[in-house]
């Protein structure tokens, strides 16, 4: 078998194929890298020198990424996806507490209690989870190692002002703006202000809108002295070489990424329009936050996603999926609403 086709093959290779779910639980990107850029990115693979370890922090990405966002490699740490980064920022700062505002990413209290520290926990308005601005800031003091905001917010979809964000970086804490969906939204980014302020810290993946959940790069942009301290934290070489060149090489795809972008949204405007009204939520992010009790009914559909809990007890969260699984969630919906 020549290279060409072993790339090929490997690429469509689907295990069990026939009894595959439709997978809408995880936030992934409906679209896979086209076979062409595959090629084109395992030549360079080949060059690469496997035996080697990589850049101890994998430099050449960072520089990549300066550029992009004009600002200094120095202001950069790169993570074996962005929850490599969330689990050494705690170690970085003082304090016996972090703030975080449920719902949201589920990944903030994991690593907060891995840190052995208290979660003080302010939660969203129920009616439209808004951010509790005022309640955050009465609960920051010198003890508050991190205040954690999603922008725009796993689960919930929805994306918070920036005067409300801007009001909590002014009290001084550290605050970690997570940005995992903003190319989704036309929220602004706090990258600015990551790098200009003292306390600011803003996280980066390569997850959703590059479609590369599967090969695990983060990033996340602050001031140079943040980001020197994570480093002496962060696990050397944790980005492989492979990663690394992936991630460069999909840095320079701005067309194929930004038209994955706007096909999602596309998607997404189409689940809204076709769900009923009543029990959904307006969507800034690749997923919709969907008030109903119907994940078993569509796990027996073959449909898998993601069942909420706590005060989002009986809602799911559903990915925007491709044309054709769009279709399967909204006939499905239309039999769930029937029953």
């Amino acid at each position: 078998m020549n290279f060409s086709k072993l790339v090929e093959t490997l690429s469509e290779y689907t295990p069990n194929k026939e009894n595959l779910p439709i997978r809408l639980d995880k936030n992934e990107s409906p679209f896979d890298i086209p076979i062409e850029i595959k090629r084109e990115i395992f030549e360079i693979l080949l060059k690469e020198k496997w035996n080697r370890y990589p850049n101890v922090s994998a430099e050449p990405l960072k520089n990549a990424l300066a550029q992009i966002h004009n600002v200094s490699p120095e202001n950069i740490i790169i993570g074996n996806g962005s929850d490599e980064i969330l689990s050494v920022l705690l170690k970085i700062f003082n304090g016996d507490h972090a703030i975080t505002t449920p719902p949201t990413f589920s990944m903030y209290d994991h690593y907060i209690r891995m840190d052995s520290i208290k979660n003080v926990k302010i939660f969203l308005d129920k009616n439209n989870f808004k951010l509790p601005t005022e309640r955050i800031i009465a609960k920051t003091n010198r003890h508050t190692k991190a205040v954690f905001i999603s922008n725009p917010n796993n689960p919930t979809g929805n994306g918070f002002p920036e005067e409300d964000i801007r009001k909590i970086i002014n009290t001084g804490v550290p605050v970690v703006i997570d940005e995992a969906y903003i190319e989704f939204s036309k929220r602004k980014s706090f990258i600015s202000e990551a790098v200009n302020r003292e306390n600011v810290i803003v996280l980066r993946t390569f997850s959703k809108a590059f479609s590369l959940a599967g090969i695990r790069v983060g990033y996340a942009i602050s001031n140079k002295p943040i980001i020197e301290r994570l480093h002496k934290v962060k696990s050397p070489f944790s980005v492989n070489r492979l990663s690394m060149q992936i991630a460069i090489y999909l840095l320079g795809q701005d067309k194929i990424i930004k038209n994955n972008i706007r096909k999602i949204i596309q998607n997404r405007e189409i689940l809204l329009q076709k769900l009923p009204k009543e029990i959904t939520y307006k969507s800034e992010t690749n997923f919709i936050l969907v008030h109903a009790n119907a994940f078993s009914f569509l796990k027996k559909k073959g449909i898998l996603v993601r069942n909420l809990n706590g005060i989002l007890k009986n809602h799911v969260r559903i990915t925007v999926g491709n044309k054709a699984e769009n279709e399967v969630i909204i006939n499905a919906f239309e039999e769930f609403i029937k029953r």
